[in-house]
């Protein structure tokens, strides 16, 4: 399976993982809501907007 980030996203994502994080907040549409990445990071990754 590949998923394609750039680097500093890859970056960001990881070093969420290492923290435990359970929600992480971008505006990249790539990202937001991408099942794969969530379920592989266990994660769940939203844009902004949702928290309003």
């Amino acid at each position: 399976m590949t998923i394609r980030t750039d680097f500093m996203d890859a970056f960001h994502l990881a070093c969420s993982r290492q923290k435990h994080v359970k929600t992480f907040v971008t505006i990249d549409s790539r990202l937001v809501h991408n099942e794969v990445l969530e379920t592989l990071l266990e994660i769940r990754i939203m844009h902004p907007k949702e928290l309003i």
